[in-house]
C-alpha cells in the first residue's frame, strides 16, 4: 500500500484539509470538528494508514472526501453511512456529479466484494 503522507504529521494533514475547506467555502463547526476529529483519532494512523480514493486518483492529495471515507473505514464506522458522506463531499468540494456518482458506486461495490469480509 502507498503511503504518500508517512512524512507528515497530523497538524499538517489538518492544516492543509481545513485549507482545502475554506477553499471550497465547506468550512461550518460540524466540519471543522469532522476533521479535528478523523486528524487526532488515535484509533489510526492517517499519515500510514490513508492512502487517497482507491483505485482512482484523488482530485487533491490530501483530499477531504477521501479522507474522512478512510478514516471512517479504518477506524470500522457505519461504511454505508461513510460512502454515503463520501458522495455529499465530493459535490461539496466541486467534482461532477457523474464523477461523485461513479466513486459513490466504486466504494459500495468495494465495501460488498471485500472490505465487509475483511472486517
Amino acid at each position: 500500500m502507498k503511503q504518500p503522507y508517512k512524512f507528515w504529521n497530523r497538524n499538517q494533514l489538518f492544516q492543509h484539509l481545513k485549507t482545502q475547506l475554506d477553499y471550497y467555502s465547506f468550512m461550518d463547526d460540524d466540519n471543522y470538528t469532522l476533521l479535528k476529529d478523523a486528524c487526532y483519532d488515535e484509533r489510526w494512523i492517517p499519515m500510514l494508514d490513508f492512502n487517497g480514493c482507491n483505485m482512482v486518483q484523488d482530485d487533491l492529495h490530501p483530499f477531504f472526501p477521501c479522507f474522512i471515507h478512510d478514516w471512517r473505514w479504518v477506524t470500522n464506522q457505519d461504511a454505508k453511512e461513510a460512502d454515503y458522506e463520501l458522495y455529499y463531499h465530493l459535490k461539496k468540494c466541486s467534482v461532477p456529479e457523474f464523477r461523485a456518482r461513479i466513486y459513490y458506486l466504486g466504494v459500495r461495490l468495494g465495501w460488498f466484494c471485500y472490505y465487509k469480509w475483511k472486517k
